[in-house]
């Protein structure tokens, strides 16, 4: 989307990583959406390049620049795909965004799938900036680890797969 008159523009080069896994470039539309200070976001914008390859092919690199109104430091973003198109299996291991104007890199981890049928079934991930482990500290940057206790209850366990999502002040991870 244009800049709005009320905030300065910027402009960004999204770097799109994705693994070296068969199955993982897919076809459908790529999107983005960057959230930054004092709840400002922009998008969600669709990725695309020129041409009629697709930018998350199998172990690709791909670079998108955007001209878009500045939300400040980058605390999080969603990336994710429309699931269209044949073979939309996706592995993405990492986003970095360049803030063109003060030259500050952010870089955002995965190491997922975006797949219906792999992993936990999203196609769309809500990511935290490496950036901010020095603000929130260590307890950011390191893992974190859940335990869960069964009930006391006869028989209490589960072969189903478990899933724990983890909330913080600057969404969820």
């Amino acid at each position: 989307s244009a800049p709005s008159a009320d905030r300065c523009a910027c402009g960004l080069r999204v770097e799109v990583f994705t693994g070296d896994f068969k199955y993982g470039g897919p076809r459908a539309q790529g999107s983005i959406q960057i959230f930054g200070d004092d709840d400002r976001s922009i998008g969600p914008l669709t990725l695309r390049t020129e041409g009629s390859h697709s930018p998350f092919e199998r172990g690709a690199h791909a670079s998108f620049p955007i001209e878009v109104d500045d939300v400040g430091f980058i605390r999080r973003m969603r990336i994710g795909h429309d699931n269209s198109g044949s073979g939309p299996s996706w592995f993405l291991k990492q986003v970095r965004i360049k803030h063109l104007g003060t030259g500050a890199w952010y870089t955002f981890p995965c190491e997922r799938w975006f797949d219906r049928d792999r992993d936990d079934g999203h196609i769309s991930r809500e990511l935290l900036s490496q950036a901010d482990a020095g603000e929130l500290g260590a307890y950011a940057a390191s893992p974190h680890h859940v335990m869960a206790t069964p009930a006391n209850q006869p028989h209490p366990g589960t072969d189903a797969t478990v899933f724990a999502e983890l909330y913080c002040g600057l969404g969820n991870t």
